[in-house]
């Protein structure tokens, strides 16, 4: 809290300043000045929240400065300093409720006791004005936070919401806003951005009660009593071009539904306008489209496409998988559909997929296949939107199968490392292996086969060779204790399986290394 002392004595200004107790009081010293008119200079740059002042000054007497900073400072809290001959002179301005005074000389216990009850009262009022402040502006945004989410629900689930929940009023237009890629990869981060822009450009733009909502790659704007849409529609756009220039990964295109003087024409409204954002796939972006009739979805059944290229990723079969994919998009051609009949489509056929391979998916692996789904929602044509979805749906094809092979080769990893464990147990065999990775041991022993390119009992016999190489040179154990120490329970076998192998004996692969 800043304080200024004027006096046209300097000696009195100085006495003022050493009497404040200013640490105490959590006052802060702002200047000093000699005249009203270079106190007022002083008050217009220092912007203190407490003054205290002489009456008689040249240049501008107390009264008429105190009158002018109060213009410029409604808040600032005022001492008047005077003599007794100034006595009725100050108290008709106390009168008015403009000020404390203090009559001249000035003690310090006085200044103090004034100045720490004036302290308190200020910072109790602005605390209070504080309170009030954020109460208001928390009240603004619950109204605004349902405002919102009765905007979403209307254009999202049409039938959900009444007029009173969006709270504007009639007539009411539409205008969707939405945010594509130019070219992959595409910087999402970027595309918040964007939609922070987009949403400080409404506010200080749309004079008319408004709500703006923002979900997925789109802005719904809805404005109240009746905006035009020529002429919003063309700021808009202008904004678009504008951000387009700066963030040239990104393209934006923008739709406006009819005004409309009810929720039943509102809902229409919102359909029409999300059916001209769709048009952009054929007749390109940052353009205004609006829609006069509405289309019929499309009927297309994609279920049995999703069925087949499931089992196609089930058996690793990426050549049949394209080859439904192909087919797929085919069908979707064949039809002659209308941009924002088969744009809907594509993307469901895409969730449908991703849905399908769930079961065989980690969550892991699952969320971070679901976190590409942006790529149906973000396409600029109808070019980029097959190439998308094709990425997607390899995405997915490319998830699948690596965790079925996970799932073959998992069991078998577990068997290696069970195995370098008891390697030395002579009972070790396919069947107590396969028991302890829970698979069946006929099973078990092809699975193992495929994934290692030797059949277990080798691959066993193997190891333990491996080892008693190793007993052989690094220890002086006879061979007999060699062989148990390995999982041989018969020294003789295993003399004879050592030969077969190496094409000498134990003693004589010791000796070659003595």
């Amino acid at each position: 809290m800043k304080l200024i002392v004027l006096d046209d004595e300097e000696k009195v200004c100085n006495l003022i300043c050493a009497l404040i107790d200013w640490q105490r009081l959590g006052l802060t010293f702002a200047g000093t000045a000699a005249d009203g008119i270079s106190g007022l200079e002083l008050i217009k740059s220092a912007r203190p929240d407490f003054l205290i002042t002489d009456i008689r000054m040249p240049g501008m007497d107390g009264l008429q400065l105190i009158s002018e900073a109060k213009k410029l400072l409604p808040d600032l809290q005022v001492i008047i300093i005077s003599g007794y001959s100034q006595f009725d002179y100050a108290q008709s301005a106390i009168r008015c409720g403009v000020v404390n005074y203090l009559l001249k000389p000035v003690k310090q216990q006085e200044l103090n006791s004034t100045l720490e009850k004036m302290v308190n009262e200020y910072t109790k009022r602005q605390l209070e004005t504080s309170r009030a402040g954020l109460l208001e502006a928390q009240v603004k945004r619950d109204v605004v936070r349902k405002q919102q989410a009765a905007l979403l629900s209307a254009v999202r689930k049409p039938g959900t919401v009444s007029a009173e929940d969006i709270q504007l009023p009639f007539p009411v237009r539409i205008y969707i806003i939405k945010l594509d890629g130019q070219n992959p990869p595409y910087d999402m981060q970027a595309g918040s951005v964007l939609a922070e822009s987009l949403e400080v450009f409404i506010d200080r733009t749309v004079m008319l009660p408004h709500v703006c909502v923002f979900y997925d790659f789109f802005c719904i704007l809805a404005t109240g009593s009746g905006c035009e849409k020529k002429e919003y529609g063309d700021q808009l756009l202008g904004w678009c071009k504008s951000q387009v220039e700066i963030f040239r990964n990104f393209t934006l295109t923008l739709a406006v539904g009819p005004s409309v003087d009810d929720m039943t024409g509102f809902y229409k409204s919102a359909r029409l306008a999300f059916q001209g954002i769709s048009r952009r796939l054929v007749d390109g972006t940052l353009c205004v489209y609006e829609e006069k009739e509405s289309i019929p979805a499309a009927d297309f059944d994609f279920s049995p496409f999703v069925k087949s290229m499931f089992a196609c990723m089930m058996q690793d079969d990426s050549v049949k998988f394209g080859q439904l994919y192909r087919k797929f998009r085919d069908g979707i051609a064949e039809l002659h559909l209308m941009p924002c009949q088969y744009e809907p489509l594509i993307g469901s056929f895409g969730k449908q997929l991703l849905a399908e391979a769930r079961r065989q998916l980690e969550d892991e692996s699952y969320d971070k296949i679901a976190g590409q789904l942006f790529l149906l929602e973000c396409a600029s044509s109808a070019e980029h939107l097959w190439e998308n979805t094709e990425t997607f749906i390899n995405l997915v094809y490319a998830a699948v199968t690596s965790a079925n092979r996970e799932k073959y080769v998992r069991p078998v990893r577990e068997a290696q490392k069970f195995v370098a464990a008891h390697y030395n147990d002579c009972q070790l065999c396919l069947n107590s292996v396969a028991a302890h990775v829970g698979l069946n041991s006929t099973y078990f022993s092809g699975l193992f086969k495929k994934n290692c390119m030797v059949g277990f009992a080798e691959y066993l016999q193997n190891i333990r060779l491996e080892k008693a190489k190793e007993l052989l040179v690094h220890t002086k154990d006879p061979v007999k204790q060699v062989s148990f120490d390995v999982g041989y329970a018969d020294p003789k076998h295993f003399a004879k399986v050592f030969k077969s192998i190496t094409g000498i004996k134990p003693n004589e692969y010791r000796q070659l290394y003595e």
